[in-house]
């Protein structure tokens, strides 16, 4: 019966032994868990961070874009413009061009 009960201990014994290792394996595991999921957040702030900066150049480009498309269509009235005045203008002097060739061809 000693013997039983010896045995028994020695059992119980071995298996506390395995419960602790099992429980320290648990703990580790936790830990690793806890570090990963501690550099994770801070890899998901920079991902948030480079979204937002994303976000804000987006806005940037479509400003400058609008501000290009303006630019442009300001730079083709303008040119229309002035490529009217200058056609008045040329056309203005070819009739005064003839009108002082025809009064010095009537004169002669």
């Amino acid at each position: 019966m000693l013997k039983a009960n010896a045995k028994d201990r020695e059992n119980e014994h071995v298996e506390l032994m395995e419960m602790e290792r099992d429980i320290l394996g648990l703990q580790d595991i936790q830990t690793d868990l806890a570090t990963l999921i501690g550099e994770q957040a801070d890899d998901v702030k920079l991902i948030e961070q480079n979204v937002e900066r994303a976000g804000d150049r987006v806005e940037h480009g479509q400003s400058q874009m609008k501000k290009s498309v303006e630019h442009a269509q300001s730079s083709r009235k303008m040119l229309c413009i002035v490529l009217t005045c200058a056609s008045t203008f040329a056309t203005f002097v070819i009739i005064l061009l003839v009108i002082v060739m025809a009064v010095i061809l009537t004169r002669q």
